[in-house]
């Protein structure tokens, strides 16, 4: 397990602090770097470091080579320098077609929902617009939101887009036979696990698309996704493709 904390502070010279300058050894030669996102309007971009690395048992120089690893990913703009803001991927917009371009926009009426709801919906919303996820909308698509109970007993903002999805063009594309990858692990020593944090959100939406994406919240305010929204049938076999 890998545990790290980027801050937006510091130049992250000082990350070769933390192990013996003994263990400086070069690594690999990597592939040609891509060019990093401009900031906006000439802003200037804070350089980041690895304030805290929990590595668990590695030996010191492998910590290090670790490390060095992580500035230079760093660097090149691998981790958000806002936390609160998704990065989007970088291969391709994702694109929602209709069966039918010309059929009527499918539009909900506004769900009733308790006064916890209410507000748990407005948080939520609230999140997703710093996040840059949603935006407000004028559209003619309307899907209904509501909130789901999770095992914890906490509640989870969902969209309703069944309508939306049976006017989907259907995407068969996917993970594949579970048993065939699990088979293509045998005779493996070393495993790792990859958990993208709100991983369909990376998605962004092309412009033209997002429209058909739009709800109501508990208010009566339209909004609409500018990233991939969760509930989408087409995303499991889009996200899989990107990856």
């Amino acid at each position: 397990m890998i545990a790290l904390n980027v801050r937006d502070k510091p130049a992250f010279d000082s990350l070769f602090d933390i192990a013996p300058s003994a263990a400086d050894q070069p690594l690999p030669p990597r592939g040609p770097r891509a060019p990093s996102p401009s900031p906006p309007n000439g802003a200037s971009v804070p350089r980041v470091r690895v304030e805290d690395a929990n590595l668990g048992t590695l030996g010191s120089l492998k910590k290090h080579q670790l490390v060095n690893v992580l500035a230079a990913f760093i660097e090149d703009g691998l981790f958000p320098i806002d936390p609160k803001r998704v990065p989007a991927c970088i291969n391709g917009e994702l694109e929602l077609p209709l069966i039918n371009e010309f059929c009527t926009p499918f539009a909900a009426k506004q769900r009733r929902v308790s006064p916890e709801e209410r507000r748990m919906i407005r948080a939520e919303i609230q999140q997703l617009v710093d996040r840059g996820v949603i935006r407000q909308s004028m559209s003619p698509w309307a899907a209904q939101c509501l909130c789901v109970k999770k095992k914890d007993g906490t509640l989870r903002l969902c969209i309703d887009w069944r309508e939306l999805n049976k006017l989907l063009v259907s995407d068969s594309g996917g993970l594949g036979d579970m048993q065939t990858i699990f088979d293509g692990l045998k005779g493996k020593k070393y495993f790792t696990q990859l958990d993208l944090a709100s991983g369909f959100h990376q998605m962004e939406i092309a412009e033209k698309y997002r429209s058909k994406t739009a709800f109501r919240d508990a208010d009566g305010m339209l909004w609409e996704f500018t990233r991939a929204g969760f509930g989408l049938t087409v995303l499991p076999a889009a996200f899989t493709r990107r990856v």
